[in-house]
């Protein structure tokens, strides 16, 4: 079985501008994992200051013939391995 995970939504919001070739520091954390689908909460850091935030959803799919999808529940082995991370104070 091949799996997919297609976005629903995607958002992002720039608090500050970054420039080419700086380093920066990507966090990332479930923030809610459903029966089919998964919210992620991405924060985007250079040198400690938080420059960007936002999140994306994707359903979980089955590909079938001729690459279509469809939607099915996380199966148990991924889900097991899953957690939504603790909401950020």
């Amino acid at each position: 079985m091949q799996l997919g995970w297609p976005r629903l939504a995607a958002s992002c919001e720039y608090l500050s501008p970054a420039k080419f070739e700086e380093v920066l520091d990507i966090r990332v954390a479930v923030a809610r994992k459903g029966n089919k689908s998964m919210t992620y909460q991405f924060e985007f850091h250079r040198e400690g200051i938080l420059i960007a935030r936002g999140q994306m959803s994707s359903a979980c799919c089955v590909v079938g013939a001729a690459g279509k999808l469809k939607s099915i529940p996380i199966p148990d082995f991924l889900a097991a391995q899953i957690q939504e991370a603790p909401p950020s104070e």
